[in-house]
């Protein structure tokens, strides 16, 4: 009965995760884009809006903390034993040094996404960083050992296909009044973006696995985002002291072409997808203990966002070039995804297999 209960709890974890990540993955991309269309300036500011939302997490780590005391001493009463020290944090020294490295490393990736995303179009910025998925098949080969097989490989040509074919056509397709250099500095960051991101997540799934993944409660993961968000708004924090950009907020909403009160609105939009994304990707990577499936939802969402993009946008166009970058990608995720389910199915065939093993044994 209770291993049914937590595999329920499992469950619900799982898909509460996976619709965190599918709704940041669509709407960050948009928003951050949003913000830059209509008037918005700072890429730190968009940089620093992507983590500045942790305290949020602290409302459910509460509750959860809270729930575990209550269980525990419900638990210590019942079979009359004295009561045990609680750990008001239950994060280690170990992940907590990880966390912050890692933290860091997300407020350069969230630098590169914001810039590619201000200075390009969207639907652009979109099918670039599906680069990501490549990059990860490689990076989770190289950090943790992932099987790396033909249909990776496969995925790889044709995500890197089809960013060729885009970058070869996307010359013509500028933003209004954004010059030569900021367009193709924006090209380069957003490659930038697909790489770090596709080294971060084999990152975290490697830090979850040294760690002890299988030992540790979500009180502890969500400890941990809290970590890593709180450092990468240290980074962007800092930065945006320098440029005095906390001061031009007010300016810049004033000016903005939706409005001031619309502005305020994008960037809480902002904040809170982006959120979503941390913290959908990190649960996800410690629910199922592959960085893999997070690169699955990036995909799906890719499409989505390109459609979404072309329909609200103006100066967004679709020419022959995003077409067949587009279909490239897709058929790209669609080998990816294949080679993950492959991968999936080995695993389960190995662990079958000792644990038959270990069945004779205890018979024979």
């Amino acid at each position: 009965m209770e291993f049914e209960k937590n595999i329920n709890m499992s469950l619900r974890f799982f898909y509460l995760n996976v619709m965190l990540m599918a709704a940041g993955s669509c709407g960050s991309p948009l928003i951050i884009h949003l913000y830059f269309l209509y008037g918005g300036k700072s890429v730190w500011l968009s940089t620093w809006l992507q983590t500045a939302g942790f305290p949020i997490i602290l409302l459910p780590l509460l509750i959860i903390s809270c729930f575990q005391r209550l269980r525990i001493m419900k638990t210590e009463n019942s079979q009359s034993q004295s009561p045990n020290n609680y750990n008001l944090i239950a994060i280690d020294f170990p992940l907590l040094i990880s966390s912050s490295i890692l933290g860091l490393i997300v407020g350069l990736t969230n630098y590169t996404f914001a810039f590619g995303f201000g200075h390009l179009p969207a639907s652009t910025a979109l099918l670039i960083s599906s680069l990501q998925l490549a990059f990860l098949s490689i990076f989770a080969f190289i950090v943790v050992r992932r099987d790396f097989n033909c249909y990776s490989f496969i995925a790889v040509v044709l995500l890197a296909a089809g960013g060729a074919c885009l970058s070869a056509v996307s010359w013509s397709d500028k933003l209004p009044k954004e010059s030569d250099k900021m367009y193709y500095l924006g090209l380069a960051l957003t490659i930038a973006y697909a790489v770090l991101s596709g080294l971060l997540y084999p990152l975290i799934e490697l830090a979850y696995k040294k760690l002890g993944r299988e030992e540790m409660r979500y009180r502890v993961i969500m400890e941990s985002q809290v970590v890593v968000a709180f450092f990468a708004t240290v980074v962007s924090t800092i930065a945006m002291l320098i440029q005095h950009d906390f001061k031009a907020i007010r300016v810049e909403a004033a000016k903005y072409e939706l409005g001031e009160a619309k502005y305020y609105l994008v960037l809480i939009s902002i904040s809170i997808l982006s959120l979503c994304v941390l913290v959908g990707s990190t649960g996800l990577i410690f629910i199922s203990g592959s960085s893999l499936l997070v690169g699955n939802i990036f995909g799906l969402s890719v499409p989505i966002s390109v459609v979404l993009a072309l329909s609200y946008f103006p100066h967004e166009n679709f020419g022959l070039g995003k077409g067949i970058s587009l279909v490239l990608c897709f058929l790209g995720f669609l080998s990816y995804f294949y080679s993950d389910i492959k991968q999936k199915k080995e695993l389960n065939r190995v662990d079958d297999e000792a644990s038959e093993m270990f069945l004779e044994e205890q018979l024979y």
